[in-house]
């Protein structure tokens, strides 16, 4: 790695087969810059094509502003395989299914210096629009939920999901993670889950029960990065949000109605359940409190 470069996570903090793989991902990128030039890919003008020696398409690297490549590389890192947190497991890919994403900061390319993030390329077999439920399980529509739950996602259309083999998921572009005040928008899931009163499979309930904000935090910092107190904020708060809910045996539709500030009292949407505490020494403490309160009273009242 030149002495100006950096990455995020750093690879040496990570399992040994999890940095071995971005490392091959960040040495193709660097063969590729030999060239001079990446070619762009399809009509994005940010977006280059990484292509291996042989002329095959590996990964993607999209230039963009420092925080959110530091988003996207997050977002990856703490998708934690279903059989451990990632800095244990030796898994390259999470439950949700987030492709390896590395953030490469100052990457010489000819004369020109730019920061972005190198994305594994994934190979659609189809447009997820033309894959409405049931032909895509049900399980992979509540996996790609419970990523935009944990993250704030505001930017969740069609358009970021790919569909790949066996009608699995690739969730995509995660730049616009707490975008809005605890308000995930219109992720394009909950539209398809209108009249779906499906509670989480318990193979996602239990993993949404191994969560652990905290130790994730702990996590970034020590692969180099310390996010700012709204970001710390709004993780801790949706992940308290998330296992609570889960646990209080709320569907996936009902989850993401409150935090997509759709429910008709407006006391249960998320955002309005969190501007209700106030911000002390014990915010996150109360906010648990809070929350399982009015979480039980929307239960009881559905």
């Amino acid at each position: 790695m030149d002495e100006e470069e950096e990455v995020f996570p750093s690879l040496s903090q990570l399992p040994s087969q999890v940095g071995a793989h971005l490392k091959k991902m960040y040495d193709c990128l660097k063969e590729a810059t030999l060239q001079g030039v990446l070619p762009p890919f399809k009509r994005y003008k940010h977006i280059y094509q990484v292509l291996d020696t042989d002329g095959n398409l590996r990964c993607l690297f999209k230039a963009d502003q420092e925080e959110c490549c530091r988003k996207e590389a997050c977002v990856y890192l703490l998708d934690h395989p279903e059989n451990g947190h990632r800095s244990l497991s030796q898994d390259i890919y999470g439950f949700s299914g987030v492709r390896p994403t590395l953030f490469v900061r100052r990457l010489k390319i000819g004369t020109k210096t730019i920061s972005g993030v190198l994305v594994e390329f994934v190979e659609p077999t189809g447009e997820i629009v033309d894959y409405p439920p049931p032909v895509v399980p049900m399980d992979e529509i509540q996996k790609v939920a419970i990523a935009d739950l944990r993250f704030g996602n505001i930017d969740r259309s069609p358009d970021n999901l790919l569909l790949a083999e066996n009608n699995s998921i690739v969730p995509i572009d995660h730049e616009m993670i707490f975008g809005i005040d605890y308000n995930l928008s219109n992720p394009c899931w909950l539209s398809w889950l209108l009249n779906n009163e499906e509670p989480f499979s318990e193979r996602c309930a239990n993993y949404v029960q191994q969560l652990d904000a905290d130790k994730d935090l702990q996590f970034l910092s020590a692969c180099g990065w310390e996010p700012g107190l709204d970001f710390i904020e709004k993780f801790k708060v949706f992940c308290i949000f998330l296992r609570l809910a889960v646990s209080q045996g709320l569907t996936v539709l009902h989850i993401g109605t409150m935090a997509s500030f759709k429910c008709e009292e407006p006391k249960f949407n998320l955002k309005y359940m969190v501007d209700g505490v106030t911000r002390d020494d014990k915010f996150f403490e109360s906010v648990e409190s809070h929350l399982k309160e009015l979480l039980r009273e929307y239960y009881e009242s559905i």
